[in-house]
């Protein structure tokens, strides 16, 4: 959305330029452009909408739902071996589930864009105090003090915060990447 937004602001600029230099042809075209920008940016934050709607689990529990996105959305899609361990005693209430559902497909996403990692390790435990949740790979690693790029990340913390949780996440270049978060069951 925001590459139509960009892309419909500089044909709005060049209406303006062409109809001052009285090109009122070109400025049509340009306008044109901008109205076609326009309705595409409004059919993205339509379905942006729709998938932030879209119910992730699906009337599923949350280790079924787990288990379908690391084996079918991630593993067959990507290649990454993930090796998960899900160890829930309880089910969650939906608040929680959904949450850890998407901050864990965030990090995998992440992963799958910026890691090029091969190997995964996801862990989700409940102990006496909470959700406790670790993601790790054996990717390409950065400095997370200069990724300051997109809203992956803030999401994720957000995410968390609501629930009274936190999220650290350690990497470095050539060491992968950990995420790592908790989830309070006292709430």
């Amino acid at each position: 959305m925001g590459h139509s937004l960009t892309a419909q602001s500089i044909q709005l600029e060049n209406v303006a330029m062409l109809l001052d230099e009285k090109d009122v042809e070109g400025a049509n075209q340009n306008l044109q452009k901008a109205r076609q920008l326009g309705k595409e940016a409004l059919q993205n934050v339509g379905q942006s909408v729709a998938t932030l709607r879209n119910h992730p689990l699906k009337g599923q529990s949350l280790p079924t739902a787990l288990r379908k996105l690391v084996q079918e959305e991630c593993e067959k899609t990507t290649g990454i071996q993930i090796n998960s361990t899900i160890d829930l005693n309880y089910p969650l209430s939906m608040e929680i589930s959904t949450a850890v559902y998407r901050v864990i497909q965030e990090a995998l996403t992440n992963i799958a864009k910026h890691s090029r990692a091969n190997r995964v390790s996801l862990v989700l435990q409940e102990n006496t105090t909470g959700i406790l949740v670790s993601i790790k790979d054996n990717g390409c690693g950065f400095y997370p003090q200069e990724n300051t790029t997109g809203f992956g990340l803030q999401g994720m913390r957000e995410r968390m915060e609501v629930l009274g949780g936190n999220l650290h996440l350690t990497s470095q270049p050539g060491k992968g990447c950990k995420i790592h978060f908790e989830i309070p069951l006292s709430m």
